[in-house]
């Protein structure tokens, strides 16, 4: 990536992109008249599904031997769609599938929580193993009709979990992307008033401009027939995921700087989504000044398909079980020493992360005439040097803010979907340095925790070899601050909301061995340590405030729960559905460990090698899935974060609004200094500024209201043992890949 990031010109390529020829039927009758791999297909008669496709890269990369897929043609989503319907789907291996996935489910901490939520709760309950049974029977009933109505079955279960760190990735679901020819956003006309839908292009022509156009945008008033705001609600309650409420699906699904920089500079289209075809080729879009558009949505492959030229042959090359293949060697790139040109919305910052742009995301700004400071975190995620450059570009921030004598500081968390947890520690305490963070957590206890933690939670080499797994009880503390006295002192379990937990743990930060192991990057907090010398406290909690657009998640979320509860650092919360009322600043995933199930798999196979007695059937299998599922692909949410006044409540089910709301402008939009300045006077000068119905609602602020109580019960932790066997793989490896589950 360039260093020259131009945030605001992220939609031209989807625009442009949009303009390309589209693989029609009149385009395959060519392709099909010159290609001559295809004998099975006379060639009279035009190609369709996996055949055109096959082809067409065939053609592609014949005409050009250093060709990569964005040199092949768009297809028509249709295209795609018969090509994945055409794979057949296998009944038995479909349900072994099944039988193979949920074991490695039941890890997911909140599963009793998701099935009965509190009334408060802003999404719809969902039974996860219910739902895994209810696909099991349709697989038996023949419900499904080929291969990718049983995954996207899957998928729909997976959604409907609004749970950031839930993910199944079946073979088929990333092979095509389904793309809008359009991007959107929600424009209101002072920040108050309720926003209209706009297409984002027109607000970048405006912005690039050098002289003044003869027109202005105009907002969208319907889509494929539905009136616009209706449609992009609709789209994201089905496609959105990850968040806790709709006014954060709404975000999600339109456009985002932020965002864009949070994700590496690499912006996919936030309408579009892999793997599930909407029904059109076509978006249709009318507009308020009369004006008619139809732009074709697209669709791309995301491997070379040559010489796959039916659906059967596309489940033995993708779906059926492959061997495993051998990891690929992780690129260092030099990091960036410039400071560089972030571009509008952004202004010109005071400090930037060595390697932004690059795999670092933090840069500090001055608003100087109002003598308010703004740090812009959109993403923790971050490894190796990067996570020391982020800490240095914090202490240099807020160095230079002391020395400019800066009033206030805000914190803008936009797009942050978290990252490396004690990096989102570490803010807080070079914040805060005289507090002592909480952060607490709990796991779900059932059989196959308590058998991977008795046989890994004290082994005599767990320090060499275990110190960043979460089985390994000496790598964290009780509430008060104490050791767990042994395993069984910390699984419990402890009966609560119907299911079963262990008891809460905290980090160990005092231990800087343990913590640098932790972290997965070898981060040392601020206040611990060799980082034990941090500067003073410079701002007071009152004169911080903390933005978000719904999406702040994971570490995200750990970071705002401390600065919240801790300190009563003040939240706003921008954007969110065209209404008025309450929106939470905090609406992405609030858990605290998301734990793969190729990481789980490879200490599965440690614990064998200590334990050969072990059954098989008390664990989920490592062995390969019976359908080609990638397990690095799938992840659960393995610790629940808990409050240190409410732990019998996940934080994910706790509503808490955010303490003021605005919605974008156009001025926002096009310079975030305009968003920041805004969000400073609503919180600190002008109330009048925030949405109506926000200000002042019963579960904002650090006394947040706790709905829908949890209850208790007296039965007996589920039990899965059996008898089976295994063979257990490389040690070496295995304890390598263990260190992994460091990051959120």
């Amino acid at each position: 990536m360039h260093p020259s990031i131009h945030l605001i010109q992220i939609g031209f390529a989807a625009s442009a992109f949009a303009q390309s020829t589209f693989v029609t039927s009149k385009v395959l009758s060519i392709v099909a008249a010159t290609s001559t791999s295809s004998s099975s297909v006379p060639s009279s008669t035009p190609l369709d599904g996996c055949a055109a496709i096959a082809s067409l890269h065939e053609s592609t990369f014949e005409a050009n031997s250093s060709a990569t897929l964005t040199d092949v043609p768009p297809l028509t989503p249709g295209l795609a769609f018969r090509c994945l319907t055409s794979v057949p789907i296998d009944k038995e291996a479909a349900i072994d599938l099944i039988d193979y996935l949920r074991p490695y489910l039941e890890f997911q901490s909140t599963l009793a929580w998701l099935k009965d939520p509190p009334e408060s709760y802003q999404q719809p309950a969902v039974d996860l193993m219910g739902g895994l049974d209810n696909i099991t029977s349709q697989i038996s009933g023949d419900t499904f009709r080929n291969q990718y109505e049983f995954e996207l079955a899957i998928q729909q279960l997976v959604h409907r979990a609004h749970e950031g760190h839930l993910a199944m990735r079946t073979p088929l679901y990333n092979l095509f992307s389904f793309t809008s020819p359009f991007e959107f956003v929600s424009v209101s006309s002072d920040g108050v008033r309720l926003p209209q839908i706009y297409v984002y292009n027109d607000f970048e022509l405006v912005a690039a401009s050098s002289v003044e156009l003869p027109w202005t945008p105009s907002p969208v008033t319907k889509i494929n027939g539905q009136t616009a705001e209706d449609f992009i609600e609709n789209y994201a309650k089905d496609y959105a995921t990850g968040t806790i409420e709709p006014h954060a699906d709404y975000n999600a699904v339109l456009v985002s700087a932020a965002r864009f920089l949070g994700n590496n500079g690499v912006q996919l289209s936030p309408i579009g989504r892999s793997f599930d075809y909407l029904g059109s080729d076509t978006m249709n879009l009318t507009f308020a000044n009369g004006t008619n558009v139809s732009e074709n949505w697209r669709s791309t492959a995301q491997r070379n398909l040559t010489g796959i030229t039916s659906g059967e042959e596309l489940y033995r090359s993708i779906v059926a079980p492959q061997p495993p293949s051998p990891p690929q060697p992780i690129g260092q790139s030099e990091l960036a020493g410039t400071l560089p040109e972030l571009g509008a919305p952004y202004p010109t910052p005071v400090v930037v992360q060595k390697g932004l742009g690059f795999g670092g995301f933090i840069s500090g700004y001055f608003l100087n005439e109002t003598s308010v400071a703004v740090l812009s975190v959109p993403s923790f995620l971050m490894a190796g040097e990067l996570a020391e450059t982020a800490q240095d570009a914090v202490s240099e921030f807020l160095r230079k803010c002391k020395e400019a004598s800066m009033k206030k500081l805000v914190i803008d968390l936009q797009g942050n979907g978290g990252g490396t947890v004690l990096l989102g520690i570490d803010l807080f305490k070079q914040l805060f340095p005289t507090d002592e963070p909480f952060v607490g957590g709990r796991l779900r206890a059932h059989s196959a925790l308590d058998t991977i933690g008795h046989t890994l939670g004290s082994v005599a080499i767990a320090d060499m070899l275990l110190l960043s797994s979460p089985f390994y009880i000496g790598n964290s503390v009780d509430m008060d601050g104490r050791d767990f006295s042994d395993w069984a002192d910390f699984y419990g379990p402890y009966p609560s909301h119907g299911d079963f937990y262990t008891a809460t743990e905290r980090y160990n930060l005092s231990d800087v061995a343990s913590s640098e192991i932790q972290s997965g990057n070898g981060i040392v907090v601020s206040g611990y340590g060799t980082e034990s010398n941090v500067a003073p406290q410079y701002f007071a909690p009152e004169d911080i405030l903390m933005l978000t657009d719904g999406f702040c998640g994971s570490t995200c979320s750990v970071f705002a729960e401390q600065i919240k509860t801790h300190q009563g650092v003040k939240s706003v919360v921008v954007g969110g559905l065209p209404k008025t009322g309450p929106m939470q600043a905090v609406a992405g995933t609030r858990g605290a460990l998301r734990f793969r199930a190729d990481v789980l798999a490879a200490t599965i196979n440690v614990t064998l090698l200590f334990n050969s007695s072990i059954y098989l059937s008390t664990l989920p299998s490592p062995g390969i899935p019976p359908i080609n599922v990638p397990l690095s692909g799938f992840a659960v949410n393995f610790r629940d974060q808990v409050r240190e006044d409410a732990q019998e409540v996940p934080l994910q089910f706790i509503y808490e609004a955010a303490d003021c709301r605005i919605f974008y402008t156009a001025e926002m939009l096009a310079d975030y200094s305009v968003l920041w300045q805004k969000a400073a006077d609503a919180l600190w000068t002008n109330s009048r500024l925030c949405v109506e119905g926000f200000v002042g609602h019963g579960s904002s602020g650090d006394d947040a209201n706790l709905p829908g109580g949890p209850h208790s019960t007296d039965s007996t932790p589920p039990d899965d043992s059996g008898a089976s066997s295994i063979q257990s793989s490389s040690f070496s490896v295995v304890a390598a890949s263990i260190v992994l589950a460091a990051l959120l």
